[in-house]
């Protein structure tokens, strides 16, 4: 009998056990309808809208939460930061210490470009609670929630995941704008800059320190390693379906144009 290739990490395992959700996450509708958004708007029967003007509002509404979602970010990883073991194995503190370091420094640049890059498209991006989403709120509880009470290799698990699907959802959209002048798609600029060689680097780095933590508590005995496993599958769990939320809630009454999907 033919053994059959079982996935040779944690992470790899996780990916494996929710492939059909973490499609739905990174192949998602909005994804599909900002690649194809083009500068100049096509109009379709007046009772319809416009599809473009569509695409705006939901990549507006998708921004403005997002960019409530990175200045978060920047505690969670403060967050994160601040729990380095003193001893990591294979990983020194000094090397991942470094390693979070230039991701805060990466996010905190990451929110200027939201800002610099929304406003041309007359998005005004703020902090207000008042802008602040449901949806988003609840991710926002998440990221509190990891930081305070998961353990040690969970938080790095669900650090990558949160990246992860960030990654490969932009590079989704990447794949799926159509082989035209950059300058006619809207929204080229950032699509390319959220999948792009750094940033897969950074994710690859996640989930190099992800794996070895997780490796090394599952070290603990088979007791350790079985609640350890549930806890890992939960949150990875838990931030696929935070995710499809959220691209969902982008496209909350914006009737985006089936063609793009």
């Amino acid at each position: 009998m033919m053994a059959t290739n079982q996935p040779s990490t944690p992470t790899a395992t996780l990916l494996a056990t929710h492939a059909d959700q973490y499609k739905k996450a990174t192949n998602h509708l909005f994804l599909a309808s900002v690649a194809h958004a083009r500068t100049t708007r096509k109009t379709v029967a007046a009772e319809e809208g416009s599809v473009d003007v569509r695409v705006d509002d939901a990549f507006a509404r998708w921004l403005t939460q997002d960019f409530h979602f990175v200045n978060a970010y920047l505690k969670f990883l403060s967050g994160v930061l601040a729990r380095v073991p003193t001893e990591c194995g294979e990983d020194s503190a000094e090397a991942l210490t470094e390693g979070f370091l230039k991701a805060i420094g990466n996010i905190s640049a990451e929110a200027l470009f939201f800002r610099t890059a929304g406003a041309p498209l007359g998005i005004t991006l703020d902090y207000t609670h008042a802008t602040l989403h449901p949806t988003t709120a609840r991710y926002l509880s998440f990221l509190e929630r990891i930081v305070s009470s998961a353990s040690w290799p969970a938080a790095l698990v669900a650090l990558w995941a949160v990246e992860r699907v960030y990654l490969d959802s932009w590079t989704y959209a990447s794949e799926r704008m159509p082989l035209m002048n950059a300058k006619e798609l809207k929204y080229a600029h950032f699509v390319r800059h959220w999948a792009n060689a750094e940033f897969r680097g950074f994710v690859e780095w996640l989930e190099e320190i992800a794996d070895a933590a997780v490796v090394r508590a599952f070290e603990g005995g088979v007791e350790m390693k079985e609640k350890l496993e549930a806890e890992i599958d939960a949150v990875f769990k838990e931030v696929v379906e935070l995710e499809i939320a959220f691209w969902d809630m982008a496209l909350e009454s914006a009737s985006v144009a089936k063609e793009a999907a």
